[in-house]
């Protein structure tokens, strides 16, 4: 049953008409040239943080100035390498990244960024175009490319999202196949059905929905836009009945609870994890920069303070009146939330100007029953978004004195004079203790570990941790700005570990909500001080290999197999035809040789010696330890699950160690190689090889054991 003060709270809500606020941040702010003429927040996290990733490394950057022989002078004085250009515009340089500063720092330089990238390779299908870039984001930075070529996408996986959706934005993505049609929608306006698309333009939901997409491109997508706390239980419950398994939320509603996820939104958090999925959070962006920064907060937690004793609280400056910058404010709560004593009755007043004589509204419910809870919500009602308008907490009744009180006050687009950043990560819905439920802050840029100055912070009311790990931002989706412009934000964030939460569902990597608690410190590398903290949670997010997580990648080469020559459970010596032959050892330790044209194998259970023959073959060894040869022509070799021996020989070869620890070696052509969850040795052979190492410690070599690699061979997490 809802309590008194719950009920109190849902029945308030439920009569204000209140739109979804999203919790979407401004663009990083840029330094003045003067400082450091870095117009990128990843290079600057090389400059200014010396714990950043690869903080020696050398960094691939465009370098601008009015002369570029004397930029090339530059470059070279700090041991630089002009690799190409833009005439007229820039040079193209690798620079190591603690030198960058002294480049950006040069007269000579006007300034430095990252590479402008473009898609180059493949051909892009028709109608993409525009979430090419987003995709490369996610499939380069995050390595999610590891679990997509697995074949793990969010097959079988509904997402639910709640936000607003354009009609034109929506109509637009769905038409560049940016985002696909939705499998439903939902809309209620105070219990009315509603379009989701009543707004011609809308960016904040369609984005959402198009990172989710690119993250879990197999997932079915259910859109649902609400406007009241009755309305959330209608959609949770509707999402239900769809069979959905996550939901996203990157919005922000007004106070409901004492930031413990105790209050009505996260119950219905709890219910919709009791029915199976999954709740995504985005943390809120109510966080401002440290001290020096420039940008201000949006919480402000502090004693109520009255020295005068006129019932007002004198904020830090000795004035009584606080300017902000007028927006959505979540309201006001305070810590009297003992059911059994009535809490103090706090009033919050917002004035035109600092002195001016009657407030243009007021929040003034009522704390006169136990039954009362120390809330206070306010309908701004701004001239104009960042209208400078002024607070005043007022004291108006004290029946049940028990010392000072801790009064907070949060907003969304609402910069406050004065801030603290420690516990603006608890929104309601974002302060959620269930096990099942994430709460995701913000890194300041895709392939950025350090956090966005504006991600907020815990820790809850009750002192956990939040957020649960912080993830990328400002990504490059359209309609957030002119050409350039990207998607930040904690709203971004929050979609992208939805999606990844659905290709792990999609992988077993676990089965129920619940069980994604255990999994966040699996995904996620450690940030700032050493073990959890209420910056960064668990830390960023980073996708580890399927193998490092227990998954060993199955083809889906053998399943629905119709052979034409088929082993038996025992031991077996199959031999192909001149034809093309599907051959399935099934169970013991089978002889199996392709023989003529372009064969299917599949050695199935136990020790099996397979021999494609001349063919393009497609193997699979199947579990147990394998010993696997392509033979001649262009094969694709998929080890199992055992320590095999793979061979690809002459040809084209692609071949996958998967789980065990294998020994693959590529042969005479020019062969990708991937080695899998297990300890590997990986040797790619004459020609140009890519050999990729995968969870353990990996050793990759040239044209044989100990021989190293050659000039054409690309490796990747190697140990040499």
């Amino acid at each position: 049953m809802v309590g008194a003060p719950a009920l109190l709270v849902i029945i308030l809500l439920a009569i204000l008409t209140v739109a979804p606020v999203q919790a979407t941040a401004p663009s990083e702010a840029p330094r003045e040239p003067s400082v450091i003429p870095i117009s990128d927040s990843v290079l600057r996290d090389l400059t200014d943080d010396p714990r950043a990733p690869h903080a020696t490394a050398n960094v691939a950057v465009e370098v601008y100035g009015p002369d570029l022989d004397s930029v090339a002078t530059v470059v070279a004085a700090v041991d630089g390498e002009v690799y190409g250009s833009v005439p007229g515009h820039f040079l193209a340089a690798r620079i190591s990244a603690d030198r960058l500063e002294t480049v950006a720092t040069d007269p000579r330089v006007s300034r430095v960024k990252r590479l402008t990238r473009t898609n180059a390779g493949e051909p892009t299908p028709v109608g993409l175009a525009a979430s090419v870039a987003l995709s490369a984001v996610i499939e380069e930075s995050m390595q999610l490319h590891d679990w997509h070529d697995a074949g793990y996408r969010g097959a079988g996986q509904k997402i639910g999202i709640l936000d607003t959706f354009g009609a034109d934005d929506l109509a637009e993505a769905i038409a560049d196949g940016r985002v696909p049609q939705p499998a439903g929608a939902f809309c209620l306006r105070r219990g009315e059905p509603c379009s989701i698309t009543e707004n011609r333009r809308g960016p904040h939901g369609v984005g959402v929905a198009e990172i989710i997409h690119a993250t879990a491109p197999e997932a079915d997508l259910y859109f649902a836009t609400v406007f009241t706390l009755s309305d959330l239980t209608a959609a949770v419950d509707w999402f239900e009945a769809q069979g959905v398994t996550i939901i996203n939320r990157s919005e922000t509603s007004e106070f409901d609870g004492p930031g413990d996820g105790t209050g009505p939104v996260g119950s219905l958090v709890d219910r919709a994890i009791e029915a199976g999925m999954v709740w995504v959070s985005a943390a809120g962006n109510a966080a401002g920069s440290e001290p020096g920064g420039g940008q201000q907060g949006e919480n402000w937690i502090g004693e109520f303070t009255d020295t005068n004793g006129n019932g007002i609280h004198e904020w830090a400056d000795g004035t009584e009146r606080m300017q902000f910058g007028c927006g959505f404010l979540l309201g006001m709560r305070w810590d009297d939330w003992d059911p059994l004593s009535t809490a103090t009755d706090y009033d919050l007043a917002i004035y035109d100007s600092v002195n001016g004589p009657t407030p243009r509204v007021w929040g003034n419910d009522l704390q006169a029953t136990p039954a009362d809870p120390p809330l206070e919500h306010v309908d701004t009602r701004c001239k104009f978004p960042g209208d400078a308008d002024y607070l005043e907490i007022r004291r108006s009744a004290d029946l049940e004195p028990d010392g000072p009180d801790t009064i907070q006050i949060m907003g969304n687009f609402t910069p406050l004079t004065e801030w603290v950043n420690p516990g603006s990560a608890t929104g309601p819905g974002a302060d959620s203790a269930n096990p099942g439920a994430v709460t995701v802050g913000a890194t300041r840029a895709p392939d950025s570990f350090v956090r966005a100055w504006y991600s907020s912070q815990g820790p809850t009311t009750d002192g956990r941790m939040n957020p649960d790990l912080i993830g990328p931002s400002c990504l490059p989706v359209p309609g957030f700005g002119p050409p350039g412009s990207c998607f930040t934000g904690t709203s971004a964030s929050s979609p992208f570990v939805a999606g990844v939460l659905a290709v792990l569902r999609d992988a077993n990597v676990y089965t129920a909500a619940p069980e994604v608690e255990a999994i966040i410190p699996l995904i996620t590398v450690d940030q700032g001080p050493p073990g959890p903290d209420s910056l960064y949670g668990h830390g960023a997010l980073s996708m580890p290999p399927p193998s490092a997580l227990g998954i060993v990648p199955t083809s889906s080469l053998c399943f629905g197999l119709n052979p034409t020559i088929s082993g038996t459970e025992g031991d077996d010596i199959l031999e192909g035809t001149d034809g093309v032959d599907v051959i399935a050892g099934l169970g013991g330790n089978d002889v199996i040789t392709g023989r003529g044209a372009g064969d299917v194998i599949c050695g199935g259970d136990g020790r099996d010696l397979i021999r494609g023959g001349g063919g393009p073959d497609q193997i699979d060894g199947g579990d147990d330890k394998d010993r696997i040869w392509g033979e001649r022509g262009a094969d694709l070799i998929f080890g199992g699950s055992g320590a095999d021996h793979i061979f690809g020989n002459v040809g084209f070869d692609e071949l996958r160690g998967e789980g065990g620890n294998d020994r693959v070696v590529g042969g005479a052509g020019d062969d990708e190689t991937r080695g899998g969850a297990g300890k590997d040795r990986l040797i790619g052979g004459p020609g140009a090889d890519f050999l990729v190492g995968g969870a353990a410690v990996d050793a990759c070599f040239g044209a044989g054991v100990g021989e190293p690699a050659e000039a054409d061979d690309n490796l990747s997490r190697c140990e040499r």
